[in-house]
């Protein structure tokens, strides 16, 4: 991170945020799409991505076969591929752009290369499966663990878990009520015919931690979801998802500070102000560094704290403590297993609160919990 603790382990190195991403290598021909692999692109658009202002996508590329618009204040680590990109003040490319036409504020910059597209399309969006939906209906009330099926509507009302056993699970409605979760093992799929309700401080991800000893890496996007009508989807303010979401006929409007990992593809896709997106584990949103303070010495983040995590950790524990004291993550670097999150502290003394009661979690996961201090 770019601020890092006086305090690391000794295998901890110093990480940094790679730009420039790949060269356009190829040419649209015969209407054929550019890319017929999606697999690099953390959001994909049929006619518009807009992102609002002071947002981070730490990792991922943005493609749209009309128009990209990025408003002030935003980071991107990724390349952009549109017929049409519109960069307001003071944001940042770490990357390359491919465009038709570009309108960039003079206060903003792309560090990587510039190129003119050749045709459209530049991408397709996968078609949706065809299913039957069920007809049976679910309001859970309880934290509860279902298997694969068909239902007509899955409701999960406030403050409640739902657990997906793997599989495939088709029907016509989920609603997702503020501050429930829901979560999966490993591969899951749920199609939706109808609508798709995400509200407000969700927690959409996994449960499996790395194995240590195997070395291997869960991806994360190991739930995906389609949607076949064209209805809205908004996903509430302050959630945290880890998904793959397909909704090729639909608008997705992201309220504000929204952390998500995996990917969204859609007709319209709206980031709202303060998100960070990431298609891999690895993200880091950056410090405001308005909030320094001075104690003990030392130049701190009063607002933010770093945890130390055991090797086999994954980011899925770090938004598993971000939750559970109404944090919000805003760095997860994975080789280094540390997390960063940002917390309502205005003191040394309101932070150091907030960091004893991260350690009375008593997480098996956690190593060490310490305020972020600065190094120049």
């Amino acid at each position: 991170m770019k601020h890092l603790v006086k305090k690391i382990k000794s295998h901890h190195i110093v990480y940094l945020l790679a730009g420039g991403g790949i060269l356009l290598a190829a040419l649209s021909l015969n209407n054929q799409p550019l890319f017929s692999n999606l697999d690099q692109f953390v959001l994909v658009a049929e006619d518009k991505i807009l992102l609002e202002n002071n947002i981070q996508v730490s990792s991922g590329d943005l493609a749209s076969n009309k128009e990209i618009r990025i408003r002030q204040n935003n980071i991107i680590n990724g390349n952009l591929f549109a017929d049409n990109i519109k960069i307001g003040a003071t944001s940042t490319i770490n990357g390359n752009a491919s465009f038709n036409e570009l309108e960039i504020n003079p206060l903003s910059q792309i560090l990587g290369q510039t190129s003119t597209l050749i045709s459209s399309p530049i991408i397709k969006l996968p078609e949706t499966p065809a299913f039957q939906a069920g007809e049976q209906d679910l309001t859970i009330t309880q934290d509860q663990i279902i298997n694969p099926g068909n239902f007509d509507e899955i409701q999960v009302q406030p403050n409640i878990t739902l657990t997906l056993n793997p599989g495939i699970y088709n029907l016509n409605k989920l609603e997702l009520e503020n501050n429930s979760k829901l979560l999966f093992s490993a591969s899951t799929t749920i199609n939706i015919q109808k609508e798709l309700v995400i509200k407000e401080k969700i927690l959409i991800s996994q449960t499996t931690n790395p194995s240590a000893s195997s070395g291997q890496v869960i991806p994360s996007t190991d739930l995906q979801i389609n949607v076949i009508e064209d209805k809205d989807i908004q996903i509430g303010k302050d959630s945290l998802l880890s998904i793959k979401l397909l909704a090729p006929n639909s608008q997705i409007i992201l309220k504000e500070r929204i952390t998500f990992r995996g990917q969204i593809l859609a007709r319209e896709i709206k980031v709202g102000e303060g998100s960070v997106l990431s298609r891999n584990d690895d993200f880091e949103k950056e410090s405001d560094l308005t909030k320094i303070i001075e104690e003990q010495e030392a130049k701190i983040i009063v607002n933010e704290i770093i945890i130390f995590f055991k090797d086999g950790a994954s980011v899925v524990n770090l938004l598993e403590i971000a939750n559970s004291i109404g944090a919000r993550p805003t760095g997860f670097l994975e080789k280094l297993f540390m997390g960063k999150l940002e917390v309502e502290a205005m003191t040394f003394n309101e932070l150091e609160n907030i960091i004893n009661q991260i350690k009375n979690l008593n997480n098996p996961f956690i190593e060490e919990v310490l305020p972020n201090a600065l190094i120049f």
